[in-house]
């Protein structure tokens, strides 16, 4: 997976093009695409009636917001905390891939440790589509917040149906990380599956990308991801300011760029 700086919520294609336009001009040192972030749900997909349904596109939109980029990296995130959709996570994998169209490059489960089998079906059938487990507080929690208990669940996925994690406690509410308490847990990954993608985020925005602290230097190739601090208001049913996310794109070329 080449690394990437993440912007999720985006709604529509000009975003999109404002984004990329803005990200070409950046120099980062070594590979790095912008991550194109459009959020949905189980209940979104499944057209049931939720409090999210003004603030994600309409699923008929995202194939339509994904462009053909060499510097897009182009993400479904796929929230079911709740796991409502029971053991169907393959069925509904299909369809946020039919969904997303010919430019999707990955799907992000935000769940609390989905199906590895479920997964590995998914992608024994879609083998270009990308995997990402976001690891968030709950998730934590069942593994009693034990680096070694992690390494064993995420080794239970097979190397070739899990590509990335994304380690964030905010679970995109915008609240601060902690770099130093992530950093148990990126180096019990690092060093158990050298080849896994390391996400981080929680808090990020154009004030406070100081809170990557030393992880920069630590991980070669570490990504990052921004959503609820790219809004004054912090709230995800508040549309993504524009002029913020482009700050935080040339924050993040001066600090991923120098320190990498």
């Amino acid at each position: 997976m080449i690394p990437f700086v993440s912007i999720t919520d985006f709604m529509d294609q000009l975003q999109v093009r404002r984004m990329l336009q803005v990200f070409s001009e950046l120099k980062f040192f070594g590979p790095r695409n912008l991550g194109i972030g459009i959020m949905t749900s189980f209940a979104v997909i499944n057209n049931l009636e939720t409090r999210y349904s003004s603030a994600f596109p309409k699923p008929n939109k995202f194939a339509s917001i994904f462009l053909d980029s060499p510097h897009a990296f182009n993400v479904i995130h796929y929230v079911d905390y709740h796991q409502v959709g029971g053991t169907n996570l393959e069925e509904n994998l299909r369809r946020l891939a039919r969904l997303g169209g010919k430019n999707l490059h990955a799907i992000q489960l935000d769940m609390i440790w989905p199906s590895p089998t479920e997964i590995g079906m998914f992608r024994a059938t879609h083998p270009k589509i990308q995997i990402i487990v976001q690891i968030g507080r709950q998730a934590l929690e069942l593994v009693d917040r034990q680096p070694a208990r992690l390494v064993e669940k995420v080794l239970g996925y097979q190397s070739q149906a899990l590509d990335a994690v994304l380690v964030d406690m905010s679970m995109g509410e915008g609240l601060p990380m902690n770099w130093q308490k992530l950093l148990p847990y990126l180096q019990a990954l690092r060093e158990a599956r050298p080849s896994l993608g390391l996400i981080v985020g929680g808090g990020l925005g154009p004030d406070s990308l100081q809170l990557l602290g030393k992880l920069p230097e630590l991980f070669f190739g570490i990504s990052i991801d921004a959503q609820g601090r790219l809004r004054p208001s912090g709230s995800l049913f508040d549309p993504i300011d524009w002029v913020m996310a482009e700050i935080y794109l040339r924050q993040s070329a001066q600090i991923l760029g120098l320190k990498l």
